[in-house]
């Protein structure tokens, strides 16, 4: 029998939403959390480590999970926020289909 707390669905969205509307990368979020919490840097080591153990059990550290509650505290509206992710995303496929394009079009070209 276990004594862990079971932080349950509203941090992992929390967390999803935080990485969605900042456009980065779970390792980012643990390292700028890390820093929010103990007030510097992470070492490599730690943050790996710490890092690693989310990877295996899926489990949001404290640091993370409070990170991630005042981010999304501080932008109340996640909708507009998720929909400005989106077009950045449309751009970016947009963007990369358009370079698909002209690489074909070299590639004919230059045969």
């Amino acid at each position: 029998m276990g004594f862990g707390w079971n932080w349950g669905a509203a941090d992992e969205e929390d967390f999803l939403l935080t990485k969605a509307v900042r456009g980065t990368s779970d390792y980012q979020i643990f390292l700028d959390a890390y820093s929010d919490w103990y007030g510097h840097e992470a070492a490599s080591d730690v943050i790996d480590g710490v890092f690693g153990d989310y990877l295996k059990t899926g489990e949001l550290p404290h640091f993370v999970r409070h990170y991630a509650r005042r981010y999304v505290e501080a932008n109340p509206d996640p909708a507009q926020a998720l929909r400005e992710w989106d077009r950045r995303i449309e751009r970016a496929q947009a963007i990369a289909f358009g370079t698909l394009v002209i690489l074909v079009l070299v590639a004919i070209a230059i045969t």
